[in-house]
């Protein structure tokens, strides 16, 4: 069982070029979305406890 790495060996070799690239694309696009949640639920909180005045 392997990663995301893994899974763009076996296409490269193969020869899927299509592949590859929408396997990057999802991974980045989950990449983002997970960053855009962790971070703006953190920065919220850290707004709401530190207020500069």
């Amino acid at each position: 069982m392997g990663g995301v790495g893994s899974v763009i060996d076996k296409l490269a070799s193969s020869g899927d070029a299509t592949g590859v690239l929408w396997t990057a694309l999802y991974m980045a696009l989950l990449i983002v979305v997970v960053n855009k949640a962790l971070w703006s639920n953190l920065l919220r909180r850290v707004r709401s406890r530190y207020v500069v005045e």
